[in-house]
C-alpha cells in the first residue's frame, strides 16, 4: 500500500513539474530567455554610476525602481497572444534631472525616469526590448534590438532605425575588456539631442557607455547588481 501511494504521489509531482509552465487557457507560457533577460532585466535596488566625459564633478545615478514579470495579453504580430507570454518590465530613475530632462513645473521629488518593457512574437519566437521613453530616456519611443541576436538587423522606429552592430569586446578603462558586449547605433539626426548614436550594453552589467547626437557621452563608472 505504501509502494502504492509514493508512485501516486510521484506521478502527480512530475506531472506538475510538466505543466510548470501551462496556463489556462494557453497551450503553453512563453517565457523569455535568460541570456536576453541578462543584459537589462536586474533585480530591483540595482545600481549603475555614470560619468559625463566633459565635466569633471557631473554623474548620473541610475537605479532599479521596479523589475517585474507579469502575464501579457499581446505580441509585436499585432494580434492577440491568448495571454500566453510573459512581459517583462523595468524602470530605471536617474538622479541627474538635468542632462536627463526634467518636466517643466514638476515638483522637486519628481524623479526623471527611463522605462522598458519587451515584446513577444509568436510567429517568429523573437522576444524586442522596447523603450517605452520617460523623461530620462535614451530614445523617442521604440525598439532597442530583438532576440535572438542578428548581426547587421535593423529595429525600425518613427524617428531613427536602430542597427544591432553585433556582440564585440567593449574597452572599459574602469573594467578592462567585458566580451559579449552588444553595440547599437542609430541614425538620428543630430537635431534629436536627447537620442542616443551608440549604445554599448554589457551581459550581466548592463549600459556601459552612451555617446548622444548632441556630443553627450557618458560611462559607467561604477555598479552594484542586486541578488
Amino acid at each position: 500500500m505504501k509502494n502504492i501511494l509514493y508512485y501516486l504521489v510521484f506521478a502527480h509531482l512530475l506531472l506538475n513539474s510538466c505543466n510548470k509552465d501551462k496556463v489556462e487557457g494557453c497551450k503553453e507560457l512563453a517565457k523569455a530567455p535568460q541570456e536576453f533577460l541578462d543584459y537589462w532585466h536586474f533585480p530591483n535596488g540595482s545600481m549603475w554610476v555614470y560619468k559625463l566625459d566633459s565635466s569633471e564633478d557631473i554623474y548620473d545615478t541610475v537605479i532599479v525602481e521596479f523589475s517585474r514579470a507579469e502575464k501579457g495579453i499581446t505580441d509585436y504580430d499585432g494580434g492577440p497572444n491568448e495571454g500566453c507570454e510573459m512581459v517583462y518590465l523595468t524602470r530605471l530613475i536617474h538622479s541627474d534631472t538635468i542632462f536627463h530632462t526634467h518636466p517643466k513645473g514638476a515638483p522637486d521629488f519628481y524623479k526623471s525616469h527611463s522605462d522598458f518593457r519587451t515584446f513577444y512574437g509568436k510567429s517568429t519566437g523573437s522576444w524586442s526590448l522596447y523603450d517605452n521613453g520617460g523623461d530620462g530616456k535614451y530614445l523617442m519611443a521604440g525598439t532597442l534590438f530583438w532576440y535572438p541576436f542578428k548581426e547587421g538587423e535593423i529595429a525600425k522606429g518613427n524617428s531613427t532605425d536602430i542597427k544591432f552592430n553585433g556582440l564585440i569586446t567593449f574597452s572599459s578603462d574602469k573594467f578592462g575588456a567585458i566580451d559579449n558586449t552588444i553595440f547599437l547605433s542609430s541614425n538620428i539626426t543630430p537635431s534629436h539631442s536627447k537620442h542616443f548614436k551608440e549604445m554599448f550594453i554589457a551581459k550581466n552589467i548592463g549600459i556601459m557607455k552612451l555617446k548622444y547626437t548632441n556630443g553627450e557621452t557618458w560611462e559607467l563608472v561604477d555598479y552594484k547588481i542586486k541578488k
